[in-house]
């Protein structure tokens, strides 16, 4: 590939966002971004909120950003970069609550107090919707607020210990907390669906009246706390509810408005939650970038070539899903279920793709890999905070829907053709849907496919720019990606009869072909990602600037 290819590969990787971002390289490379050692766990909790304010005082107003898609994916891509917990902090700022509270249009004194809070950093900001007995699906919520009409106020309550809330693990020592609160809105003794709700849950003296706040283990090597949340009598007043242009709750206890059905009122409610996850899945992203950069003079050339292509893959996926979300939102116009189920399928399989990749390669630099000076393991930590996040949303897909059927066969077919694999992955998904597996394994196999599909369309886009190296290398790729996935899956594609005997035993010396024929092309695909060792601050990162051993005497 020439200078050309590389430059078109980087842009389609950054999606356009390599216009806005200049400044943020620069701020990240700035003395309170250093690398800290020996510091203890509260330590480095406070370190992320200083950091989180210093960020937050340092680019556009809240409302400004998250109004600006690309900006802001931006934001958290080079945040995590140099500080996973920084990104949490900062996707759960700007997305989860932030964001939430915009789009419900409340306008009020309770709101723009808490919200003045949020953006200056004097408050952390989270979305309490997972429950002890609901696990990853919020339609089984059973915290209700019941609306007084005498008092004009709502009362928060939590009915029993399965109910408990778990409080994201973003919480920093004495700085106060703000929560949208995701409950089952109770009027005149009748449950109307579940809506968000925005308060204060903690001060920096303690929890907010009524909020009992009990702390639980932390992750291993994350800083930030985590807990559960219980509510009981909680008095909210009447502003609180962010039912925005969904409903209308009149002051004497009427409810009315567009949506009836309360599964809508639901998806509506917590949809805007998927820009968090979102921009938090492209900072897990940008440190798996990161990550194989730091190790293209360590790692072995072909074991590295397959974890870029999966990460050119997710990196793909996760694009065009941030850009049909941010379409979506530009337009005034909510999601579909099928959309909003191929956004949802999208960041999960990125997230987790991304939490395996750094996983196996730090494993591939051994005892060094472990090393904090070396970022990795820390990446690994916050990739599986994100993957956790990011994989509890097939819930909000609502029924599933095969891929359309195709008229290929394979007969005579080139293992090699990507329009072949393609279409094997689509009848993989429509010949399985009945097996039985779980959500994650349908939503797996679903984005498998997706994210094939989103390298063919980065082939196209460069093939219409010119980009003639940069197109058959990408085509390369994803003929590498769709034969790995056929083998993952060799045994039913064989007892499916969409495989004959022989091309089953061609997978494994057609996959090593393919890698031997792009592992020469390895540096420049991570060139392609645009990491630059001096913000990393990492020893593996430029190996030629350790200092000499001194001599012996």
């Amino acid at each position: 590939m020439n200078r050309y290819d590389r430059m078109v590969l980087t842009s389609l990787l950054r999606d356009g966002r390599e216009d806005v971002d200049d400044d943020l390289r620069e701020l990240v490379g700035l003395e309170i971004f250093d690398r800290r050692e020996g510091l203890s766990t509260a330590e480095r909790a406070r370190l992320a909120g200083d950091r989180l304010r210093f960020v937050l005082a340092h680019v556009e107003p809240p409302s400004e950003l998250v109004a600006d898609p690309p900006r802001l994916i931006a934001v958290h891509e080079w945040a995590g970069l140099v500080d996973g917990a920084l990104a949490a902090l900062l996707a759960a700022h700007y997305n989860l609550e932030l964001g939430a509270a915009m789009a419900g249009g409340a306008d009020s004194d309770h709101v723009r107090a808490l919200l003045a809070e949020i953006a200056t950093g004097a408050a952390i900001g989270v979305v309490l919707a997972t429950e002890l007995g609901a696990g990853d699906d919020p339609a089984g919520l059973r915290t209700y607020a019941e609306y007084d009409p005498a008092a004009a106020e709502f009362v928060l309550r939590t009915p029993g210990p399965l109910a408990q809330k778990f409080l994201p693990d973003v919480v920093v020592p004495d700085v106060a907390t703000s929560a949208l609160v995701m409950a089952r809105l109770v009027v005149g003794g009748q449950e109307r669906g579940i809506f968000p709700f925005l308060l204060r849950l903690t001060t920096t003296g303690g929890p907010a009246p009524g909020v009992w706040i009990t702390p639980i283990s932390q992750r291993p090597g994350w800083p930030l706390s985590s807990a559960v949340v219980s509510f009981h009598e909680t008095r909210l007043p009447y502003e609180a509810l962010l039912a925005g242009g969904h409903a209308h709750l009149s002051r004497d206890g009427r409810l009315s408005g567009p949506l009836l059905g309360r599964r809508e009122r639901l998806r509506q409610s917590v949809e805007r939650a998927q820009a968090g996850r979102l921009c938090a899945t492209a900072g897990s992203i940008a440190t798996t970038k990161s990550a194989l950069s730091m190790m293209t003079s360590l790692a072995d050339h072909r074991a590295l070539l397959l974890w870029v292509a999966d990460t050119f893959a997710a990196a793909f996926l996760h694009n065009g899903a941030h850009r049909s979300y941010a379409q979506a939102q530009q337009a005034g116009g909510g999601l579909d279920d099928r959309e909003l189920r191929a956004i949802a399928v999208a960041n999960a399989w990125a997230a987790r793709t991304s939490a395996r990749i750094l996983a196996e390669s730090r494993e591939h630099c051994g005892t060094q890999g472990l090393l904090t000076a070396e970022r990795i393991a820390q990446y690994l930590v916050a990739s599986h905070v994100v993957a956790d996040a990011a994989g509890g949303n097939e819930w909000m897909a609502g029924s599933y829907e095969p891929p359309a059927g195709s008229e290929l066969g394979p007969a005579g077919a080139d293992l090699t053709d990507i329009d072949f694999g393609r279409y094997l992955l689509r009848e993989r998904e429509r010949g399985r849907r009945h097996d039985g597996p779980d959500q994650a394994t349908q939503a797996a196999r679903e984005g498998a496919r997706l994210a094939l599909d989103a390298l063919v369309a980065a082939v196209e886009q460069a093939e219409a720019v010119g980009a003639a190296g940069a197109a058959a290398t990408l085509r390369r790729l994803a003929a590498l990606c769709a034969l790995r996935a056929l083998q993952a899956d060799a045994a039913w594609f064989l007892a499916a009869e969409l495989l004959t005997p022989q091309q089953v035993c061609a997978l494994v010396p057609e996959v090593a072909g393919l890698v031997a024929e792009l592992t020469p092309a390895v540096a420049d695909l991570v060139a392609a990602f645009d990491i630059p060792a001096d913000v990393l601050r990492a020893p593996i990162a430029g190996l030629g600037q350790r200092p000499e051993p001194a001599a012996a005497a």
